[in-house]
């Protein structure tokens, strides 16, 4: 599906991501957005801590990382077959997600074309259902 590399991949996300998030019932996409927001607190209170040497506070959220670390590990065993590398570094992909949600939202506000497979469609195309 993306022969052509990370940067048809991305692509593809931007064009899809926004109008996806668009079309998901409110309650759900609540849930998601907390599922992500600890997603990414944990690691940023992680390094502010660490920073600011509150010991104590480093412990806690140092646990939390871990534990999000085993919840992720047992979701990816049973959707695929995954490195356990890319379980401990999920922030960094956590923040390549919302970088491509980010881009994705913008386009679609602001009604900007994206470019896939070679071919620029209009943020606003509607699906048939």
């Amino acid at each position: 599906m993306y022969a052509n590399g990370l940067r048809s991949l991305l692509q593809g996300w931007v064009k899809n991501m926004a109008a996806g998030a668009d079309r998901t019932p409110a309650p759900l996409f609540i849930m998601v957005f907390l599922l992500i927001a600890s997603l990414a607190s944990v690691p940023l209170q992680l390094v502010k801590f660490a920073i600011t040497m509150h010991w104590l506070w480093l412990i806690i959220y140092l646990a939390l990382y871990l534990v999000w670390v085993c919840v992720l590990a047992i979701l990816a065993r049973r959707i695929g077959n995954f490195q356990s590398g890319s379980l401990i570094v999920y922030p960094l992909l956590v923040l390549v997600f919302l970088g491509v949600f980010a881009v994705s939202t913008f386009k679609k506000l602001f009604r900007l074309k994206v470019t896939w497979k070679g071919q620029t469609i209009m943020t606003e195309e509607k699906t048939c259902k």
